[in-house]
């Protein structure tokens, strides 16, 4: 859920979510997926999927261990998953 998520969980439930959380999750032992930035670095054992930040220029798409999906960065458009596993990978790779 994001700052903006007001409803309880319920309500979003209701709306046809299949799972919500208010804390970052993890998913396959790698991935923490958050509204909000986590910090991870390159000797961490994860990767942040994050929103939250817009446009900011402070944050970068996307590095070693975070990718940003934040609307206005991925222009409206939904990413699969496994792009951002490839954009991620592909930068380890580097």
């Amino acid at each position: 859920m994001g700052n903006h998520d007001a409803e309880n969980e319920k309500y979003y439930y209701e709306c046809g979510f299949s799972g919500i959380s208010r804390y970052p999750v993890i998913y396959e032992n790698f991935w923490i997926i958050s509204h909000e930035p986590v910090y991870v670095n390159i000797n961490m054992p994860y990767a942040n999927i994050f929103g939250h930040v817009h446009r900011n220029p402070i944050y970068t798409d996307f590095s070693e261990r975070s990718f940003c999906i934040s609307a206005e960065r991925i222009n409206y458009i939904p990413v699969e998953f496994s792009e951002i596993k490839k954009c991620i990978q592909e930068k380890n790779n580097k």
